[in-house]
């Protein structure tokens, strides 16, 4: 029995995929400790920005556009934790999308500005109250629609 040219060529194909996506891995693991929690964070993140993106880019499954929704809102609480008091990133925390009759979704301006978002005052302690709500929106949306990501 012949084999077909797609099934000679898959083993090579498969392999240039792996090392392109090592290759693509390696400044994220570059920069790994093993004491800090923050760069598990980063792999985390840097997962689901791959995966939105190529779940976006290739249509994988019925219904895709809420599950990438998800994932992008979780990625970027992760940039809110990690950057707690910086204006551009406050400014953009709270995500709003309007869906569009395509299925797909059109991100809006921010309702929230530095001025007016709840933990807005310079204070520490307020600085501590915002990282601790982005604490919990990342593992309440890693529970709650984390299965989502890879059924």
């Amino acid at each position: 029995m012949m084999m077909s040219l797609e099934e000679l060529l898959w083993p090579l194909v498969r392999t240039y995929r792996k090392v392109v996506k090592i290759v693509q891995w390696l400044p994220l693991l570059w920069r790994d400790e093993d004491f800090s929690y923050g760069y598990l964070l980063d792999i985390i993140q840097y997962k689901l920005r791959r995966m939105a993106d190529h779940i976006e880019a290739n249509d994988r499954h019925v219904g895709c556009r809420p599950t990438v929704k998800s994932m992008r809102i979780t990625a970027q609480h992760i940039d809110s934790y990690k950057n707690p008091s910086g204006y551009s990133v406050v400014k953009d925390l709270k995500l709003n999308w309007q869906p569009l009759e395509n299925g797909n979704y059109r991100l809006l301006p921010a309702t929230y500005t530095y001025e007016n978002f709840p933990f807005a005052a310079h204070s520490r302690k307020n600085i501590t109250a915002m990282e601790k709500w982005h604490w919990e929106q990342i593992w309440e949306r890693l529970k709650k629609d984390g299965q989502s990501y890879w059924d």
